[in-house]
């Protein structure tokens, strides 16, 4: 029987090695994710076609996850009784000033006509997903990446008119939920299921 004893000076280096694979492997497998959320139930009126309104908003201290997705939500009263087909837009984004017809960007319309009303109150939903802490957008992301790498970072939910014209809007509740990951989603693995051969029976 051979016993075999490491040398003083590579159990040193072995001794040292293990703190730092050991910080690596925690950070890479410890990633914390981060989630958030605001609601309001105070009534915020959207007078502008030109300028958007901010709804509610969510604040990350100091965000290092990579990849983030928001939902807003909100209840919007009907502008009027007149006739009249009248819009709104609807989006989230990490901008209090982002570009309009983005893709994570909702319309929600009323339309009164020959004296009927619409609904008295709506319901609308959008959601979207970005890249933080990184400089450009890869492509994949509906929000535009935000060029500030590290620091205090707020996300918006916000609303405004499609057209000048259009009488004022009244959001009666607004919610926002926020998740951040240093995760993303992957092609799914496909893996071929062999199929059983087919047996030929022989002809009598």
């Amino acid at each position: 029987m051979t016993i075999n004893f490491l040398h003083s000076r590579k159990s040193k280096l072995l001794v040292l090695a293990l703190p730092i694979c050991a910080t690596l492997m925690s950070g890479t497998a410890l990633a914390v994710d981060a989630v958030g959320g605001s609601a309001s139930n105070i009534n915020v009126t959207v007078p502008s076609a030109a300028v958007w309104t901010v709804l509610t908003s969510v604040n990350f201290a100091n965000p290092t996850q990579r990849f983030c997705t928001a939902t807003g939500s909100a209840d919007a009263f009907r502008p009027s009784t007149v006739n009249g087909q009248y819009q709104y837009r609807f989006t989230v984004s990490n901008s209090p000033n982002p570009p309009i017809d983005q893709g994570q960007e909702r319309i929600l319309e009323f339309w009164n006509q020959a004296g009927i009303w619409d609904n008295s109150i709506k319901e609308i939903t959008t959601t979207g997903g970005w890249m933080s802490n990184v400089m450009a957008n890869p492509g994949y992301f509906t929000v535009a990446a935000n060029p500030i790498l590290f620091g205090s970072r707020t996300l918006y939910f916000l609303a405004r008119k499609v057209a000048v014209a259009a009488p004022n809007l009244v959001v009666a509740d607004a919610s926002m939920t926020v998740t951040c990951t240093d995760n993303k989603l992957a092609p799914p693995l496909i893996i071929p299921i062999p199929l059983p051969p087919v047996l030929t029976l022989p002809v009598p």
